[in-house]
């Protein structure tokens, strides 16, 4: 079983990097699932490529979904929300792989898009997350990724998330009242974390990979005046009293 995690930030060639992988370890056939704005972008990456690879893209009705995947391809790609339409019929197609572009996708562990993924996963073999952001708001959104690639590779959700979140109080208000919650706001034990998932995920930053000078930044002062600044103090005031409900 081979299991990976590709965590290249953006601009880093992921895609290019997966499919040289699949063409190596003839792989096929694929299921990429991806965020729906970038269904069309694979075919067309597999011509620039020159891979000589068959895609077929699962969009539309449910039964044009499934006159799609009764077609021979090399790869099939889906969208996150399509897998709620046609979840029986992907685990019966026999992929030998699944790519999860943008994994950050499953990060809801309750979600149902991440139920079907974990499904699909228990049935193909070689499993594969690409993502610049595993982590979105928490350090939370990490396990199902990882748990999606290796099955208890980081123990059960409330085992992880004991040793490796730290939480801080933030106080709430609710119907008039304040109450204080914890929530979960960076890692800890993070060489211990790095060392038990080296060997399932690649880390990659633009600053290892690629020559850049260093940014410069420079802060250009705008002046508004009239109707400009009005719409400008309004919306700040507008936005002032929305965050200070929510404290």
């Amino acid at each position: 079983q081979k299991i990976s995690g590709l965590i290249f930030e953006p601009g880093l060639g992921k895609t290019l990097t997966i499919f040289k992988h699949l063409v190596d370890n003839k792989l096929f056939p694929c299921l990429i699932v991806c965020p729906n704005s970038v269904i069309s972008v694979y075919e067309g990456e597999v011509e620039k490529f020159k891979l000589g690879l068959k895609v077929i893209n699962l969009t539309g009705t449910k039964a044009e979904r499934l006159k799609e995947l009764e077609k021979d391809a090399d790869i099939y790609v889906i969208n996150y929300e399509g897998l709620r339409i046609i979840p029986k019929h992907l685990s019966a197609k026999g992929f030998k792989c699944i790519v999860l572009d943008e994994s950050h996708r499953i990060k809801d562990r309750k979600s149902i898009q991440t139920s079907i993924c974990m499904e699909l996963a228990s049935r193909i073999p070689y499993r594969y997350i690409l993502t610049g952001t595993p982590m979105v708001k928490s350090p939370e959104d990490y396990w199902s990724q990882i748990n999606f690639l290796s099955l208890g590779a980081l123990s059960n959700f409330y085992a992880f998330r004991n040793r490796y979140v730290e939480f801080r109080k933030q106080t709430i208000r609710v119907n008039n009242t304040k109450r204080d919650i914890m929530i979960p706001y960076k890692f800890k034990n993070l060489k211990e974390l790095n060392e038990r998932t080296g060997d399932i995920c690649l880390r990659k930053t633009k600053e290892e990979c690629l020559d850049l000078p260093e940014k410069i930044y420079k802060v250009i002062p705008c002046r508004l005046e009239g109707e400009q600044a009005r719409h400008y103090h309004s919306l700040k005031s507008y936005l002032s009293t929305i965050i200070d409900g929510a404290q």
